[in-house]
């Protein structure tokens, strides 16, 4: 069975999340953040045109799980999706624009997400995190819902 590597988890949800088809009928499509900070490439103007935005934040640790004096080990990985809308665009009635609510949004994420990959490569399917989502309000009038998700990855020394 091969295992899906680190580095291929983030392209692996975006293209889960995209292919849920409330997102697929609206075009929807995700933000890969590649780190850059302040500002996510691309994110402002998905918020100006169609005032849905969901970004796959680069994958992190959420902690080991356990490990031996071998070497090996198995860690949670963390996996962000962000949800960001601009209301004033969002809830327009233009056909330009998702109309998808950022709740909604957050619950398609979750049925595109959780529970993949089933029994099969690669590997361990991706569960909601201990804190599943967080709703961090509006801010210069863009709201702002985190989902959380976990991985088990397992390393083993060569």
């Amino acid at each position: 069975m091969s295992v899906m590597k680190i580095s291929e988890v983030q392209g692996y949800v975006i293209s889960l999340i995209e292919a849920h088809p409330s997102f697929a009928a609206k075009s929807v499509k995700c933000i890969k953040d590649d780190g850059t900070y302040p500002k996510i490439p691309g994110l402002e103007k998905t918020l100006r045109d169609t005032g849905l935005a969901l970004i796959v934040w680069r994958i992190d640790s959420l902690g080991l799980i356990a490990s031996d004096k071998t070497g090996l080990s198995n860690e949670w990985l963390h996996i962000a999706v962000v949800i960001q809308e601009n209301e004033a665009v969002n809830r327009n009635q233009k056909p330009s624009v998702t109309g998808i609510l950022p709740e909604d949004a957050l619950e398609y994420v979750k049925q595109a997400v959780q529970g993949k990959p089933k029994n099969t490569p690669p590997g361990t399917p991706i569960r909601p995190a201990e804190n599943p989502f967080s709703n961090l309000g509006k801010v210069n009038g863009v709201l702002t819902i985190v989902a959380n998700f976990m991985k088990e990855y397992r390393t083993a020394p060569l």
